[in-house]
Formats: structure tokens, C-alpha cells, sequence
């Protein structure tokens, strides 16, 4: 019986390492923020939430220069939406301060819908 009271136990470990703990749930709903870029204009970030999923990534940085931060929105847009979280994701070459914007307003816009 003492065997089966130690498996029982490093069950219950690996079960709450590996996350299977309770995660808080998105709130539906749409959620935007915004930090400055480049030109010093906001790059808003917009999520979402249907279902407590995340359902759309709309980044908006046509305040940014024309030919390239402006035209990291679009980019930025599916690789977030993609990914669900800034973690690993590449920034969109010459526009290093449209990409950090853009993540750090995900950043916060995500937070809000946990909250």
C-alpha cells in the first residue's frame, strides 16, 4: 500500500506542474490598447475574444512610417494571432520599435481580458 500512496502522490505533482491546474479563462469581448511607435503615434493593438479564445489579432500602425512600419501591421497581426503570445515571435525587420509597440500593447490588451 505504500507504493501506491507514493505513485498516487508524484501523479498529483506531475498533474499540477504540467498545468493542469485551474487557468483563468479570456473574457469575451474586445480589447484594445496601444503603445507609441517609431514616429511617436500609437500602434494600437485590438483582440478579439469569442468563446474565452482568442479570435482576431488587429494591430494598427498607419501612424508608423508608410513603407515599412505601416506595413508591419498586417504582419504582426497574423503572427500574433497565430502564436496567441509574444514569446518567440520574430520582429518585423526595420521595424524593430513598430514590433516592441506592438507586443508590449498585446502585452497589456491580453492581461485585460484575463482580468
Amino acid at each position: 500500500m505504500r507504493g501506491g500512496r507514493r505513485v498516487f502522490l508524484w501523479l498529483a505533482v506531475a498533474l499540477l506542474l504540467s498545468g493542469c491546474a485551474k487557468r483563468k479563462l479570456l473574457k469575451n469581448g474586445i480589447y484594445t490598447t496601444s503603445e507609441l511607435g517609431y514616429t511617436r503615434e500609437p500602434v494600437y493593438v485590438t483582440l478579439v475574444i469569442e468563446d474565452h479564445r482568442l479570435a482576431q489579432v488587429i494591430v494598427n500602425s498607419n501612424g508608423e512610417s508608410p513603407n515599412v512600419g505601416a506595413v508591419a501591421g498586417p504582419v504582426l497581426s497574423k503572427r500574433l494571432q497565430e502564436s496567441g503570445h509574444t514569446k518567440e515571435i520574430d520582429i518585423v525587420s526595420g521595424a524593430t520599435v513598430t514590433s516592441k509597440a506592438a507586443f508590449d500593447a498585446f502585452d497589456r490588451a491580453y492581461k485585460k481580458a484575463l482580468e
